[in-house]
């Protein structure tokens, strides 16, 4: 059967004017196909929503050429015809049949209105739309019931097949014995030999399999005949006798309604008769599709005089827990299970569920609850479940119980270590006076944070219980503390300036004991390396776990290709950052750090993320939070012209005339990783130049520490910088001494306004030697020749010869 619905156009057309031509059908595939004409069986009509619904059935392949082909024909080589049973157009829909082939079908209705004027004679052909077709056989069919261990206040979506009827060829002694052995038509539904149930509403009709004309058979399941579009599923229902313990099972005690099913009992002398208690009345259950009679099945019936009833109840007593360092449990008693995890346990709130309120449901006393259910090792038949979600992987684990255990019912983790999560399943025993009244649950530090979703199933043999099973399902969420760490500000970019969420910790070099070997002090290998720990303050672990492992670790390591490593030295107990083969590509790259503690076992156990406030770069969506090491140049620098160093032309060949300029005077050198003040090398504001403090040599240890090396020059090639004439007349030593050559007293043209002269600094050390250097352009002006001239007060570093003594240019 295939439906289609079409929009009425114009909408307010009588649809007594439509007279439906039938289908048109093309074979459509991915390559091109011939095209099929086609008029299958078909009835229309009009909708609620005012809309054309169209049915058309395969009818029969044999008698009817015309109609659908719902099978390839062996002879079928070439023009094989398929279909879409999705519905859906190819390129959307894979999921039953070959991929790219479908049948189309577009539907002719012709207007007939005699009074209107037609276009094409009033034929209108809709849009091509695939075809949606299924082919159940009939052993495929079933007739099933929705209900769960025969009880019928228990509805379920699956279904449990009926018993196939006997053959026809059996006698009637046959057919009984057929009926009456469990075998062959067992007992599915429990009712109260009082009760009046309308079969009908249990009854559903159900394919396990079905095909297509791709050949294509579906998975094992239960699908819905109407979902597959089969229509008008029915069922008429017939008592059916059998001979059981010398009477009728089925007539002498109840009746079926035949389009119900609703069963009734015989009443005698006005009253439903105690002796059909035990007995099992049988029905014939037949299923019709559209007014066709498919199949015939069996439901066979026990009358009972107590419905045991099964119910899941939804527990609050739980309540969401912090993990910390010491474990928690629900009660005192807790402390002693568990392998001495809960020795020194803290009891808390929200970890025990009080057993009155279910000794109310089940309406039993404490001490008949043990009689029924058991306590876990005697008496019922008991279970527990856990599922765990984990929150920084979302994914979903049942834990089951250890084998060694199973009697006291621990939930765990690994048997080899303490357990992370334990339930005093044995608990509930003994009688209301003398034994306890709750059910413990016990948390150990090690336990992982998420989602604990608990099962408690029950059961017992005994049919006194009202209640022949029960559930108690809980849960609880389980969270971290918010383990977090100040960072010290004169290890991170801008110190305490610093803007949230754009810091990041400076990583430097320093020398290795190599490195004081050679011929000056320091003038070995430098190491480029830093502590992640000496980005924090120590006296704030407090905030961090003191029970856990603190842990660092590169993101995405292998993106370093091995030139970055992240390791624990257990000597210094740090972590340390290092570029193990220096490559100028990964000075001032940020390299992204993940900072977290370890609770038990490392590299085992719980794993809790460390907020850094302040400077925390980004949170993962794991929960954990990352942020930046920068390996810097360890070496800064900053022009100072403060206008008050010029030339003069024409001056006398001294320092005192204007006729030299110490270059080394107009720029400030310092250590990036110290402060300003403390890490300063040189600055030409100082008149010896070099920064001491308190008695040390600070400026010049660094200066031989970061081996510091810096070359002077006036570009000549570079014509927009300087003039021609001034590159003919300016010159500059290898200490850093510019001078001019007067051009006033050789006869040159003199200078007549301030000549600017631009020399070039280069500065190099050996953090990046193999890099790109450090360059300064300094500029100074060259003043007329009748010009006063006036030296800062800082003055020269004179030497023996006048001109210099230890300057920024001693190599």
């Amino acid at each position: 059967m295939n439906s289609s619905e079409y929009k009425l156009n114009p909408a307010n057309v009588n649809p007594k004017y439509y007279e439906g031509l039938g289908f048109i059908e093309q074979t459509a595939t991915t390559t091109t196909r011939a095209v099929e004409i086609g008029l299958p069986l078909s009835k229309i009509s009009v909708n609620s929503q005012g809309k054309l619904v169209v049915k058309a059935s395969a009818g029969n392949n044999t008698d009817n050429p015309n109609v659908f082909k719902m099978y390839k024909a062996s002879e079928e080589t070439e023009e094989n015809v398929y279909d879409n049973p999705d519905g859906k157009p190819m390129e959307e829909s894979s999921k039953y049949g070959e991929a790219g082939k479908v049948n189309m079908l577009a539907y002719r209705v012709k207007n007939t209105n005699e009074n209107e004027k037609f276009i094409n004679d009033g034929i209108v052909v809709s849009d091509f739309v695939a075809t949606k077709r299924m082919v159940v056989e009939q052993d495929d069919a079933m007739i099933g019931i929705t209900i769960k261990d025969g009880n019928l206040n228990d509805q379920v979506t699956t279904f449990t097949d009926l018993t196939h009827m006997y053959a026809e060829e059996l006698n009637a002694a046959q057919r009984n014995s057929y009926i009456a052995s469990n075998i062959n038509v067992p007992v599915i539904a429990n009712v109260l030999y009082t009760d009046q149930p309308v079969l009908l509403d249990y009854i559903r009709d159900y394919a396990v399999k079905f095909y297509t004309n791709t050949d294509f058979s579906s998975k094992d399941g239960q699908y819905r005949l109407e979902d597959l579009g089969f229509e008008n599923i029915t069922f008429e229902f017939e008592d059916v006798h059998y001979t059981e313990a010398e009477v009728g099972q089925t007539e002498r005690y109840v009746t079926f309604d035949s389009k119900t099913g609703k069963m009734t009992p015989i009443l005698v002398d006005g009253k439903v008769q105690t002796a059909s208690i035990g007995r099992e009345p049988v029905v014939k259950v037949k299923m019709f599709v559209d007014g066709k009679w498919v199949m015939s099945k069996l439901l066979k019936i026990k009358l009972v005089e107590t419905e045991q009833l099964t119910d899941t109840w939804t527990n609050e007593d739980l309540t969401d827990q912090v993990l910390g360092c010491t474990a928690l449990v629900g009660g005192e008693d807790m402390k002693q299970w568990g392998n001495g995890a809960f020795a020194n346990a803290n009891v808390v709130d929200g970890l025990k569920i009080d057993f009155d309120q279910y000794f109310n449901k089940l309406g039993v006393s404490k001490e008949k609850f043990v009689e029924l259910y058991g306590d876990g090792i005697t008496g019922g038949t008991n279970s527990v479940k856990v599922f765990f979600t984990d929150a920084q992987t979302g994914v979903r684990t049942e834990y089951t119980k250890w084998a060694a255990y199973i009697n006291s019912g621990y939930i765990y983790k690994d048997p080899s270590k303490n357990w992370n999560l334990m339930i005093d399943w044995a608990n509930i025993f003994g009688g209301p006076t003398t034994e306890n009244n709750y059910l413990y649950f016990g948390l150990t530090p090690e336990a992982h944070a998420g989602k604990y979703e608990v099962e408690l199933s029950f059961s017992t043999e005994s049919t006194l219980a009202t209640y022949k099973a029960f559930k108690i399902k809980a849960e609880f969420n389980v969270t971290d503390p918010a383990a977090e760490w100040t960072y010290n500000p004169s290890m991170w970019a801008a110190g305490n300036n610093h803007i949230a969420g754009t810091e990041y910790m400076l990583g430097y070099g320093y020398p290795t004991e190599e490195s004081n070997t050679g011929e000056k002090p320091f003038s070995g290998t430098f190491k480029m390396s830093c502590n992640i720990e000496d980005g924090m303050l120590t006296n704030n672990l407090a905030k961090v776990l003191p029970c856990g492992t603190i842990c660092f670790e590169l993101v995405n390591p292998t993106q370093y290709g091995g030139d970055v490593t992240l390791a624990y030295n257990e000597e210094t107990n740090k972590h340390v950052l290092t570029i193990n083969q220096f490559d100028c590509k990964w000075l001032e790259q940020p390299l992204e750090i993940r900072a977290y503690v370890y609770v038990g076992s490392y590299g085992v156990d719980r794993k809790i993320p460390i907020a850094i406030p302040g400077v925390t770069t980004k949170k993962e969506p794991t929960g954990f939070y990352t942020f930046n090491v920068r390996f810097v140049d360890p070496v800064s620098y900053e022009v100072v012209n403060n206008g008050s160093w010029y030339l003069v032309d024409g001056a006398a060949d001294n320092v005192n005339e204007g006729h030299y300029l110490p270059i080394y005077r107009l720029f400030k050198l310092w250590d990036t990783h110290k402060t300003t003040t403390n890490g300063l090398m040189w600055d030409p504001a100082i008149q010896n130049g070099w920064f001491v403090r308190n008695g040390l040599k600070i400026g010049e240890s660094l200066y031989e520490v970061h081996n510091v090396n810096i070359k002077y020059a006036i570009n000549a090639a570079d014509q927009v910088e300087n003039k021609e004439f001034v590159v003919t007349h300016a010159s500059i030593s290898d200490k850093g001494v510019l001078s001019w050559s007067n051009l006033s007293q050789e006869g040159g043209s003199a200078v007549t306004n301030d000549q600017p002269v631009v020399v070039t600094v280069t500065i190099t050390h050996d953090w990046n030697k193999n890099c790109t250097s450090k360059v300064l352009k300094i500029t100074v002006p060259v003043k007329r020749a009748d010009t006063e001239y006036k030296m800062p007060s800082v003055g020269f570093l004179k030497n023996n010869e006048g001109k210099n003594d230890k300057t920024l240019g001693l190599n």
